[in-house]
């Protein structure tokens, strides 16, 4: 079931779901589920902004060192505007999927521009990832997005 890679993606983003969701879970539980309580909403908030940086991370790393908050915390601080654009991004692209017409013969016709959405949205992540989160830690000849260093 695992790969010498490290764990499933689906393993993955189960446990980034649950880590980053489990406050407003557990608040929305005691408060037998009042969506209206402003609290709930800070919870729900904080999910929404921590979960694509620590799925991203823990996605990148292939490790559950990505869950910490300590990460998570360098990588916005680095890139401030970039993370909140990104935040953006994935929910324009949510709201865009979201809002496809549907239907029997339109979920199909609609499958293809919800895949380029999708593939979008990850390669935004990983461009991210590799400006803010390997910033410092390339090597001698590696890969550039700017292409090759001039010397």
């Amino acid at each position: 079931m695992f790969s010498s890679d490290g764990l499933p993606p689906f393993v993955r983003l189960a446990v980034c779901i649950i880590v980053s969701f489990l406050p407003f879970a557990v608040y929305a539980h005691t408060a037998a589920w009042a969506a209206d309580i402003p609290l709930a909403w800070l919870f729900l908030a904080a999910g929404v902004i921590y979960f694509p940086g620590i799925f991203m991370r823990t996605s990148v790393r292939e490790r559950f060192s990505g869950l910490s908050p300590v990460g998570w915390w360098g990588l916005v601080r680095r890139a401030p505007f970039s993370y909140a654009g990104l935040l953006g991004a994935i929910c324009a692209g949510g709201w865009i999927i979201l809002n496809l017409p549907s239907g029997p013969l339109m979920d199909f016709a609609m499958v293809p521009v919800k895949l380029y959405v999708a593939c979008v949205l990850m390669n935004m992540c990983g461009l991210f990832m590799l400006k803010h989160e390997f910033a410092g830690e390339e090597e001698v000849g590696s890969f550039s997005p700017s292409g090759p260093a001039a010397s």
